[in-house]
């Protein structure tokens, strides 16, 4: 159950205690702050970098590194679009890039 504060409750040895929602804490946090340009180029970057590394060094069939790669993009361009506040469909967590 959530308390007035947010925070979860939970019944221990006829108690309650509260569980505090830090996952949520933090993206309350990150939505007041615009994610900049450069950090999107950046995580695009790395997530770039690691599927060369994968199709280049880990032995895989052929289809196999097609789904991955497909995978990848897809779940890429959903987070783009979720960041520049296009795609809200997920639970995703809220960074946006400027201020609303």
């Amino acid at each position: 159950m959530l308390s007035r504060s947010g925070a979860r409750e939970r019944v221990v040895g006829g108690r309650t205690v509260e569980i505090l929602a830090l996952g949520a804490q933090r993206r309350n946090a990150a939505a007041k702050e615009p994610m900049s340009l450069i950090t999107i180029v950046i995580s695009l970057v790395v997530v770039g970098v690691l599927l060369w590394l994968v199709n280049s060094f880990i032995p895989m069939d052929d289809k196999i590194k097609k789904i991955l790669n497909v995978v990848v993009v897809v779940c890429a361009v959903f987070w783009l679009l979720n960041v520049f506040g296009i795609f809200s469909g997920f639970d995703m967590p809220s960074a946006r890039v400027g201020g609303r």
